[in-house]
């Protein structure tokens, strides 16, 4: 991705406006730890979602790089019920342990504009097809907060991200000799270990605002490539124990597979932002 349409990115945007209002908004009797002993959130994610894919033959031969959206007739905007746990220990809550996840499923039915040719079979003009896509995320993570005060807290860690991956797509093509059906069929899953650092900001004492980002290169196997996950959050807390939080999260992975099952390459970005409730401790 260009440096140009990446700083054109919905994330982009947000992590610099709330970088800009973060400092105006900080009180000088803040009260708000920058982390909470215990947190759970949950609550509505819109995001964004681009999945492309290409299934290479048996024989070797490139498939066509497919996009779901386009080619298959998939919604771009998906809407899901993400969650999220963490735990803090130590003297000054300098260790936090996190997991969070959400999934989703869609179908479409769509006559192919082009000929696709995915794995062993080729999809021709004008066949209607039935596709399937069904994902599930999420991950583990530890953060060292090595820097901490009253007011902030930077922190580095590590972690583990967890894709499940499960398409179909079939087709009932009708030609003078008879009919044909199509069908393609993948369900997959990893676990990605990732670095990631964290910053916390208390900016009152009911605002407080985060950001947070991972990211992983797998150089070799059966699976390369990278993933990138980020969010940033602003969190409103009004009351002792409870809140809201705005999230905007930002998830991009981009994969090549070489398995006995599946040949070829994946690329699946999701963006958008996230409405939580919050209960904390």
């Amino acid at each position: 991705m260009s440096p140009h349409r990446f700083a054109n990115r919905p994330f982009v945007r947000w992590l610099v406006a709330l970088s800009l209002i973060a400092p105006a908004m900080v009180h000088a009797d803040d009260t708000l730890p920058p982390s909470d002993r215990f947190h759970v959130a949950a609550g509505h994610f819109r995001s964004d979602h681009n999945l492309r894919l290409r299934w290479d033959s048996s024989a070797g031969t490139y498939g066509t790089e497919i996009d779901f959206q386009r080619d298959l007739g998939f919604d771009r905007k998906q809407d899901t019920l993400p969650w999220n746990v963490h735990f803090a220990v130590g003297d000054e809550r300098q260790h936090k342990f996190e997991a969070h996840g959400y999934g989703y499923s869609d179908r479409s039915r769509f006559v192919i504009q082009r000929a696709l040719a995915i794995g062993d079979n080729v999809y021709p003009i004008d066949a209607e097809a039935s596709s399937r896509f069904d994902l599930r995320t999420g991950s583990l993570s530890y953060t060292w907060f090595f820097q901490r005060d009253d007011r902030q807290a930077t922190g580095i860690g590590i972690g583990a991200l967890h894709y499940r991956l499960d398409i179909g797509i079939d087709a009932l093509v009708r030609g003078s000799e008879g009919d044909i059906r199509l069908a393609n069929t993948h369900a997959g899953e990893k676990w990605a270990p990732m670095l990631r650092a964290e910053y916390v900001r208390v900016l009152s004492p009911q605002w407080r605002w985060k950001t947070a980002a991972a990211y992983i290169r797998k150089p070799n196997g059966d699976t390369t490539g990278d993933i990138i996950d980020a969010s940033v959050e602003l969190e409103w807390l009004p009351l002792r124990n409870a809140g809201l939080a705005l999230r905007y999260s930002y998830n991009r992975l981009d994969f090549d597979l070489d398995r006995s099952t599946f040949v070829g390459r994946v690329r699946m970005r999701q963006d958008g932002p996230q409405l939580l409730g919050i209960i904390r401790y």
